[in-house]
């Protein structure tokens, strides 16, 4: 059994993902900022069909990346993205911004390093 961290994970196929992970056996911790309307009721979806552990918190935040995935992740599968392009025409600057992790870094205890 691994335990799975999903960015997005409150988004629709995030949400659908964990479903399916944690019925083949897996632990899933849902990341998200709750930024997208239908978010809560996606949350509330998957609360009903076990999956129970949630973290809020922005995929921009360096430290709360690194401290999440240092402390949960066997695998991530990283789904938080901008949605619709007309947002980010709108206000580019909040997704103009690079990822301050990367998820090809190696953090300790998450890839046994």
């Amino acid at each position: 059994m691994k335990k799975w961290i999903i960015t997005g994970g409150a988004g629709f196929i995030g949400c659908h993902a964990a479903a399916r992970l944690h019925a083949a056996g897996h632990r899933v911790v849902l990341v998200d900022n709750l930024s997208r309307r239908g978010a809560e009721a996606n949350l509330a979806w998957l609360r009903a069909r076990g999956v129970t552990d949630f973290v809020w918190a922005d995929i921009r935040d360096a430290h709360a990346m690194h401290a999440l995935l240092a402390r949960h992740a066997d695998a991530v599968l990283h789904l938080a993205a901008q949605v619709t392009v007309t947002t980010r025409v709108a206000d580019p600057a909040p997704t103009s911004r690079s990822l301050p992790w990367s998820p090809g870094t190696s953090w300790s205890g998450a890839h046994g390093g």
